[in-house]
């Protein structure tokens, strides 16, 4: 199962015409790479479906120091396998959040949803902001490109 899944989602990247880099001199893109991809697959008659399981994890180059340049897998090859072999995974990791020790238990409700509307608004506005490039440099030079 997990070759399949790597196989047909490599297979719609390369129909696609792989993983572009971040806007060059010569192309004009105004959005990050894993977006870009998303519309252009949209654009080909893609279609996205809710899956009622959880079948993959994006883990974000940005976070990673030197990705690029070491190209780790551990960590896909890790949850990968979990999603495989473990049929109640969403709700094992729900349990572990909410009974989690360092959750913070003195917070309001309401001061908690106002904290998760304004960073999930905040994450959407950066999410489909047009990149300058001196970030887009910096965030290179992290990821080992």
């Amino acid at each position: 199962m997990q070759h399949e899944r790597h196989v047909a989602a490599a297979g719609v990247a390369a129909e696609l015409g792989g993983w572009r880099e971040f806007a060059s001199i010569d192309e004009k893109v105004d959005v990050s790479p894993d977006v870009e991809l998303w519309r252009r697959a949209q654009k080909a008659g893609r279609t996205f479906a809710f899956v009622p399981r959880l079948s993959a994890i994006k883990f974000p180059a940005s976070w990673r120091r030197d990705v690029y340049r070491t190209r780790p897998h551990h960590e896909q090859e890790h949850w990968l396998g979990r999603i495989d072999a473990e049929p109640d995974l969403e709700s094992t990791l729900l349990v572990d959040c909410i009974t989690a020790e360092e959750m913070p238990r003195n917070i309001r409700y309401g001061d908690l949803l106002r904290t998760f509307a304004r960073q999930t608004v905040g994450r959407i506005r950066r999410r489909f902001a047009t990149p300058s490039r001196k970030p887009i440099d910096k965030i290179r030079r992290f990821k080992g490109l």
